[in-house]
């Protein structure tokens, strides 16, 4: 298994290859296969088009951020979502998320992973949209 900083140095090396790899990752399915590859040409380009800021996003894993203070300084309620099919270190970074402020609601999606608008787009509505 490759660490972290060999994969971001390998992503850095192939900027072009950075983005597509990233949302491949993010969503794949733990069954298998992922939501990026089933996307519309049109919106792969339009996501790939900016491998800078995938990148930035992609450092957050090595450096975490924001900080645990500025985490638990969220005062508002919160509304975690996770797909059952999501990568396993999803359900891990909400754990850790939900343990730091205690007004989390979290919800679980069923048949989606991280794309969760996409994989389950009426669920995901009924999760965000208020009661």
């Amino acid at each position: 298994m490759q660490s972290r900083s060999s994969v971001q140095r390998f992503l850095r090396r192939d900027v072009g290859a950075a983005p597509q790899t990233m949302y491949r990752w993010a969503s794949g399915y733990t069954t298998g296969g992922n939501a990026y590859d089933g996307l519309p040409q049109e919106w792969q380009d339009q996501m790939t088009s900016h491998a800078s800021s995938t990148l930035r996003e992609m450092d957050q894993l090595i450096w975490p951020y924001p900080s645990r203070k500025a985490i638990r300084s969220i005062t508002c309620l919160v509304t975690v979502i996770e797909g059952d099919l999501s990568d396993p270190a999803f359900p891990v970074i909400d754990a850790f998320i939900a343990g730091l402020l205690p007004q989390v609601r979290s919800v679980s999606l069923t048949g989606a992973a991280h794309f969760l608008h996409i994989d389950q787009p009426e669920q995901w509505v009924r999760a965000i949209v208020p009661s």
